[in-house]
């Protein structure tokens, strides 16, 4: 199993534990185990959407670049904004 499909496992959990919780069916003990389950997994998924988010804008903008080859500023502004993204 690849890193990516990893992080897509943890963000469907979160979803799918978000689901459960709000159908209102769940008990007292299960409710308070899979709430804690889901709030722990809150933070990393924010973190996880981000990561995806910013690896989306440097696919975006790699291809912007090769599509702006022949104007060099707008390549040159292209190229600044994708260091601030790879870093």
């Amino acid at each position: 199993m690849s890193f990516e499909d990893r992080l897509e496992m943890l963000v469907r959990r979160h979803d799918e534990l978000r689901d459960t919780l709000g159908a209102g069916n769940v008990s007292g003990s299960d409710f308070a185990k899979l709430s804690k389950e889901y709030s722990d997994l809150t933070p990393l998924v924010e973190t996880i959407q981000a990561y995806q988010q910013a690896k989306k804008s440097i696919a975006d903008l790699k291809q912007m670049m090769s599509d702006l080859a022949t104007d060099p500023e707008m390549k040159s502004m292209a190229d600044d904004e994708l260091r601030e993204l790879q870093q």
